[in-house]
């Protein structure tokens, strides 16, 4: 029982957090504007998990986030240095 509200309180955390996220990127392609920061970095790495299909974090209704952290991904200095397989790097 407690786990299931442990688990319940993170995905309402994680809901109010991708939702202020999605506004904060909305006309925006990075954090701060167009350019990418090492701050994209940042959240991207922390973030590159939760937006792992697998990790099952709801973000339908998010697009501006799925849209950063694809372009995040093409930058070459973030895809030359991301594991190959996300999730198993987790591991």
């Amino acid at each position: 029982m407690a786990k299931q509200q442990s688990m319940g309180a993170a995905q309402t955390a994680m809901a109010g957090t991708s939702a202020f996220f999605d506004i904060h990127l909305e006309g925006r392609a990075y954090m701060f504007g167009n350019r990418v920061t090492v701050t994209d970095f940042a959240v991207g790495a922390l973030s590159a998990l939760a937006l792992n299909p697998q990790s099952r974090v709801p973000l339908e209704g998010h697009a501006n986030i799925i849209a950063w952290y694809q372009r995040l991904e093409a930058v070459p200095s973030w895809s030359m240095t991301a594991p190959a397989r996300l999730m198993e790097a987790a591991e």
